[in-house]
């Protein structure tokens, strides 16, 4: 029988993951488009050097006949949409942290209401050593208290070991919420069925 826990957060939870998969989504079609414009402005940079190099004369500065031919302009609206995809995208990343933290917090408010304060090593993630429960509780305390950018010993602990297996995005010198990759990298969960999998061998 499901925790009743699991029963009454089941609705919430669930908007999480579907909201978070929308986000996604909607984040790497921004970031197919930003490549695009990257590649854009390259490609306006190379054309301009190369067309100034070739055909200026000696009457007119390699600027002045790059400006008359178009290629500052191009170049100017390239960047300009680059900068507005980029910000775009920031904005939704920052967001898609957010809703990954109020996973960890719903979940770390489960833990909560039936082991207390009390951490359960029962389930371990096999490659940091550290276990289930704590990840659940350390990422949710770094995802709360990021923008202070000090922590406590035990978050500290636990990233430390979570950088060394799974790489710098576990890195909490750089001030930014690490929800995101603790939810998908080290947790797994990408579903509310891999979530609920998790939580129900976790709470009795």
């Amino acid at each position: 029988m499901m925790n009743q826990y699991l029963i009454d957060t089941e609705f919430a939870i669930q908007s999480l993951f579907d909201i978070v998969t929308h986000e996604l989504d909607q984040i790497a079609k921004l970031k197919i488009e930003l490549e695009k414009h990257v590649d854009t402005s390259n490609r306006i940079i190379a054309e301009a050097y190369y067309v100034t190099d070739q055909d200026v004369d000696d009457l007119e500065t390699p600027g002045v006949y790059a400006n008359r031919h178009g290629y500052a302009r191009h170049l100017f609206e390239a960047y300009s949409i680059k900068a507005k995809i980029e910000e775009a995208y920031n904005t939704k990343d920052s967001s898609i942290r957010t809703l990954y933290g109020s996973i960890l917090q719903i979940a770390k408010q489960g833990l909560s209401s039936v082991y207390g304060k009390t951490i359960q090593t029962a389930f371990i993630e096999p490659k940091s050593g550290e276990s289930i429960h704590n990840i659940i509780l350390q990422g949710r305390n770094q995802s709360l208290h990021y923008e202070e950018g000090v922590f406590r010993k035990p978050v500290n602990d636990c990233f430390m070991n979570l950088q060394q297996a799974f790489g710098s995005d576990f890195d909490i010198t750089i001030e930014e919420n690490k929800a995101k990759y603790v939810v998908l990298n080290v947790l797994g969960w990408r579903t509310y069925n891999e979530y609920l999998t998790t939580m129900q061998q976790l709470l009795p």
